[in-house]
């Protein structure tokens, strides 16, 4: 499994957590509050699940940007390659 799936299929879990939704209903497609249901709560906690699992930080602009599961998977993966980034500049 590649590093990629490996976090969709953490972040699906964490969203059926959050949610209280099915993981056969998380799609990239799927949009998180028309239908997933998702609430401003819902956001938090998902947001703070992901930075427990991740080790990232989403700001208000970052969770704005994400309507779509897809959505959501982009942001992540955006933010765990510039902590990256800034950990190897910091070495």
């Amino acid at each position: 499994m590649s590093t990629n799936s490996r976090q969709e299929s953490s972040i699906r879990a964490l969203l059926a957590y959050c949610l209280g939704c099915d993981e056969q209903d998380i799609t990239p497609e799927a949009d998180l509050v028309n239908q997933l249901y998702a609430d401003s709560l819902d956001l938090l906690d998902l947001a703070m699940a992901l930075h427990d699992e991740f080790n990232i930080e989403l700001t208000i602009d970052d969770m704005l940007k994400i309507n779509t599961v897809g959505d959501l998977y982009q942001v992540v993966q955006d933010k765990i390659g510039a902590e990256t980034l800034s950990e190897q500049e910091a070495v």
